[in-house]
């Protein structure tokens, strides 16, 4: 692993959805090339990267960065070509020139520290003292968080979706609940909230742990089994095996979680099913509406029996005694749900229906 420091000269690319960059560079000795996801890094700026050398076949060598630190400049003639750059909103070229004639090689601790006094230089009011001052906090800012950041492997749209959702708060949101990010930040899961909670020290028995995990449990059911709930028995020794912690404490979380809101409980039967709120909504409006359609829409007057013979005749296929039935029960009924697996032929009742009733005047778009 190479070490180098140098001044940024030009970013030759950048790929502003993923902040993939290329970067030329100088120090005193050369002009090199750098690649990797550098999203915030301007020209004129001074950095210390970590990286592998390699011989592009086309580009020649290139230093493929893994870490990346903004060093600020320290010469005049560094720092005056730092402000020229155009990266601190509110100075370009002739004013980083008064600067650093009035202010020398303090200039940037006067803008870090007592903005305020970039009103002793004619030309400069208060209004844009005080823009310079928070463009210059805000750049130094967005780079401590994303070298901070990529400490936890996290990709750099990450950081940056991470960034914008907690501003200056980021460190202190992931140092104390980074559970916050599955909750709040599209994209950040279960398992890379745990790793940030690891590494931050969090006890494996938090609360904030305890609750992300039992909900994770159940987002899980859902997305990869397709389960609208799971019993609250299931939930139960699956979180905790998840957490590796004793039953006891999910069972009390899940009580949390329930008073709450965060999740809902219903008698069903033999067991108690365990509902995120969302997906309990979304199946109580579900039925709602299918009750609702059931009651009030009209049934279709078709004879039905010919009606499939005719589709069958004119699509040259030949419908099964259940897709009859189907089809016989849509138009009797005010509302029918069709479901099966794959290749179960809930398609082709579909096209049949929508034969059948396009005759009557029965399809409605958007219905």
């Amino acid at each position: 692993m190479s070490v180098v420091e140098g001044r940024v000269t030009d970013v030759t690319f950048r790929n502003e959805e993923n902040g993939w960059t290329v970067l030329r560079l100088s120090d005193k000795r050369q002009r090199f090339t750098a690649v990797g996801t550098l999203p915030f890094i301007s020209p004129g700026e001074k950095v210390r990267l970590t990286g592998e050398w390699v011989n592009h076949p086309e580009y020649g060598a290139q230093l493929q960065v893994q870490e990346c630190e903004t060093v600020l400049p320290e010469t005049r003639s560094d720092i005056e070509k730092y402000l020229s750059s155009g990266i601190v909103k509110g100075i370009g070229p002739s004013t980083a020139k008064l600067i650093m004639e009035y202010f020398g090689k303090n200039a940037l601790d006067v803008i870090e520290r007592e903005p305020q006094r970039l009103v002793e230089i004619p030309g400069i009011g208060k209004k844009r003292a005080k823009m310079i001052g928070e463009s210059f906090a805000r750049q130094q800012g967005m780079r401590h968080m994303m070298i901070f950041l990529q400490r936890y492997r996290l990709s750099v749209p990450m950081c940056m979706r991470i960034y914008k959702h907690f501003g200056e708060a980021t460190e202190r949101v992931l140092k104390e609940n980074p559970y916050r990010l599955v909750d709040e930040v599209e994209g950040v899961g279960f398992m890379t909230a745990d790793e940030i909670a690891f590494t931050s020290g969090i006890a494996p028995d938090s609360d904030f742990r305890l609750r992300s995990g039992v909900k994770y449990v159940l987002a899980q059911a859902s997305e990869v089994s397709g389960h609208m709930f799971l019993p609250r028995e299931t939930l139960l020794e699956e979180s905790a095996r998840l957490l590796r912690v004793d039953e006891s404490l999910i069972d009390r979380i899940m009580q949390v979680l329930c008073l709450h809101g965060e999740t809902v409980e219903m008698p069903m039967g033999e067991y108690t099913a365990v509902y995120t709120r969302s997906l309990f909504r979304a199946e109580r409006e579900v039925a709602d509406r299918l009750m609702l359609l059931s009651q009030t829409a009209s049934k279709a007057s078709v004879a039905v029996d010919r009606a499939v013979e005719r589709y069958e005749r004119g699509q040259g296929v030949e419908l099964s005694h259940d897709q009859r039935e189907a089809a016989q029960c849509a138009c009797d009924g005010g509302a029918l749900v069709i479901t099966g697996g794959p290749g179960t032929g809930k398609t082709t009742v579909i096209r049949c229906l929508i034969s059948i009733l396009s005759h009557v005047g029965s399809i409605r778009p958007g219905a």
